[in-house]
């Protein structure tokens, strides 16, 4: 077994674009050696060529990391050199005629002595290469390689433009009280000398929106941020028609057809049919939320209601209906403490623990933790949580690696990566989470468990290796139960006194809960209306695309977007992420975890179902399609209307 747990490459980026080189180069002449090898085995075939692939991305997921956690001008150059060769590389492996003969030939000769896993990885990997265009002729293969090499750079560029653009934005305020209620912990992270100044970062964005008292401020913050990177538009134009080009080659209409070769949901249409039957359902709800916002604010004179207004009023309505005062919530959800109490919790849910160690890593705010079971390491969890200029927005689960068995038998332990941009601490005030950050959180640990207890050998089966659009399941599952009473009665302590969260409080957090729960799955289902839609038809201009944008999502929606709301020009997901024709994937993966969590009533601690829960769909990994791993979950199809439940639509 293979424990180098919590190691991270102090000298990761050092030499990075020649080591990187060199590394494809070994690559690639293994790949070849094992291509041309006669007597091929699975084990001496199959797994080797998982082993060559591991070997490099233990070299490259340090450098992504640093790219996306402390960006900077170096990791930045160091990206656009490494970039080419990598995605020359990928195009030449997704069509290598040798490895696709050889994985037939194993079809052909080993396969009813593999397991079920085996026979669907030599099965999937086949069925990649056909897809891929392994069977076309060289100067059309040679164009995917082409298209492939642009978009790997656009997506890298769309990511730095939006990077930038929240750095560089800058909202000074010279007098305090147009800070409103701003909680401390907000006002420290943004206090230079005896003024405010606030960036684009989800942080600062969120509290200008939701707190400063000066409509004019919040209208010039809320215009930066829609008008982000417009520079990207141009990337956007362009990666989709490059988009089509492809789908085109390999004999798909449109490039949504052809991802949808691999996902779970049937067809791009049938998805469409789901996202406008969700909206309808959820429309009526939605305009009451906008109008109950707007009347609150009429009372402060204000007749021409907007997006900027929605998160000021939505927090002045929230408080006055429930008598909730998210400032005061926020003592109780310090970032450290509460991240330490979901580990406590999850320690009981699923007979785990998390011991944290003391290690070299990239930066003061990181932190690693062994994961053990039964008193056996068997996993590191990292994470990153506070904000900071450096980060890409938002947060996201990775892999330094998943678990698999080599060639050799050896058992590699996985190694999980969960970042954040939550409110920084300062010399003079901790780190306090909104609940919406509490709630990311949640999700993003949901993510980390499907790698870190994922009990598959299969390198490419391994963890979170299933289809795009159930990947979401786990993670949503895990953030439903933030706000069940008995969480918050674990988790909740205010960070001065280590008193548990009041009775009280907690009642009214959950009565809050399904407060403009209307307006967030209209906002969810416009979203990812424009993505399919985008991808559903041919070759678009600037002005068509943005068309496509203000009809699903016009600007006198009935929801007047959330404050963490997004303009297209940095639409991370579909663009510059691995989400395009895929962003309906979270409320597809919803219904799964609408329906596990009304079969918990909310309880995180029934043994039997959390048990049940790790064994299937945590420890299985993409061994087989996630609509069996839940039938063998819950012993049943997920019930059709759960997901109308939990959102108070039914």
């Amino acid at each position: 077994m293979k424990n180098d747990l919590g190691y991270f490459p102090q000298n990761a980026l050092h030499n990075a674009p020649a080591r990187v080189n060199d590394a494809i180069d070994v690559a690639r002449a293994r790949a070849s050696e094992l291509a041309a090898m006669p007597d091929k085995t699975y084990m001496n075939f199959v797994r080797a060529l998982a082993d060559n692939d591991a070997k490099l991305t233990e070299l490259l997921m340090p450098i992504y990391h640093l790219d996306s956690v402390m960006n900077s001008d170096e990791t930045k150059q160091i990206m656009n050199e490494i970039i080419p060769p990598l995605s020359a590389y990928g195009s030449d492996m997704a069509r290598h005629r040798g490895i696709y003969e050889g994985f037939k030939y194993i079809r052909d000769n080993e396969f009813d002595a593999l397991n079920a896993a085996q026979q669907k990885l030599v099965t999937d990997v086949i069925r990649a290469f056909e897809i891929a265009g392994v069977n076309l002729p060289a100067d059309k293969q040679a164009r995917l390689k082409e298209i492939a090499a642009e978009m790997s750079k656009m997506s890298n560029d769309f990511s730095n433009n939006v990077i930038e653009a929240n750095k560089n934005f800058k909202l000074k305020i010279m007098d305090e009280t147009k800070l409103g209620d701003m909680p401390t912990a907000d006002r420290a992270t943004a206090r230079i000398d005896d003024w405010w100044e606030f960036s684009l970062l989800d942080s600062h964005y969120v509290a200008v929106m939701t707190f400063v008292t000066d409509r004019d401020l919040r209208k010039q913050t809320h215009d930066a941020r829609m008008a982000r990177a417009p520079e990207n538009m141009d990337i956007i134009t362009h990666m989709l028609s490059l988009r089509v080009e492809r789908a085109g080659i390999l004999g798909y209409e449109t490039h949504a057809d052809l991802v949808f070769e691999d996902r779970s949901a049937p067809s791009p249409a049938a998805v469409k049919t789901f996202l406008k039957d969700l909206r309808n359902r959820a429309a009526a709800s939605a305009k009451q939320d906008r109008a109950e916002l707007a009347a609150r604010a009429a009372t402060d004179g204000i007749k021409d209601f907007a997006p900027h207004d929605a998160a000021f009023y939505g927090r002045l309505v929230r408080t006055e209906q429930y008598d909730l005062d998210e400032s005061v919530v926020r003592e109780y959800f310090e970032t450290g403490r509460t991240t330490d109490a979901i580990f406590d919790m999850l320690a009981e849910m699923f007979d785990i623990k998390f011991t944290e160690r003391k290690v070299p890593l990239w930066h003061p705010d990181a932190k690693y933790y062994d994961m053990s079971r039964d008193g056996k390491i068997i996993a590191g969890f990292f994470i990153d949580l506070p904000t900071r200029e450096t980060k890409s927005p938002g947060a996201w689960m990775n892999s330094f690696r998943p678990h698999y068995v080599d060639a050799n038998g050896v058992r590699h332990l996985p190694k999980v990566l969960n970042v954040g941009n939550f409110p920084a601490a300062t010399k003079d005030t901790p780190s306090l989470m909104a609940t919406k950050d509490v709630a990311t959180l949640f999700h993003e640990i949901g993510h980390g468990l499907h790698g870190l207890l994922s009990a598959v050998d299969e390198l490419d089966l391994s963890g979170t290796a299933v289809d795009r659009d159930v990947v979401e399941f786990p993670s949503s599952f895990l953030e439903y139960f933030w706000n069940s009473p008995v969480t918050l009665k674990r988790i909740a302590r205010h960070y001065k006194t280590g008193e548990p969260m009041p009775d009280e409080l907690i009642e009214k957090i959950i009565k809050s809960d399904r407060f403009m729960r209307g307006t967030e799955m209209v906002w969810k289902t416009e979203y990812s209306l424009f993505d399919m839609e985008i991808h559903t038809q041919g070759k678009m201009t600037a002005q068509q695309i943005r068309s496509a944008f203000d009809t699903a999502r016009p600007a006198d929606s009935i929801t007047p977007g959330p404050s963490y709301d997004r303009p297209l020009t940095a639409f991370m997901h579909p663009f510059a992420h691995s989400y395009s024709a895929g962003y309906y994937s979270y409320l597809w993966a919803e219904q799964m975890a609408a329906d596990a969590y009304i079969a918990a009533n909310g309880n995180p601690f029934d043994k039997d179902l959390m048990h049940r829960y790790r064994d299937t769909v945590l420890a299985m990994g993409g061994t087989k399609k996630m609509d069996e791993i839940y039938r063998e979950f819950m012993g049943r199809d997920p019930k059709p209307d759960s997901l109308l439940k939990f959102y108070g639509l039914k």
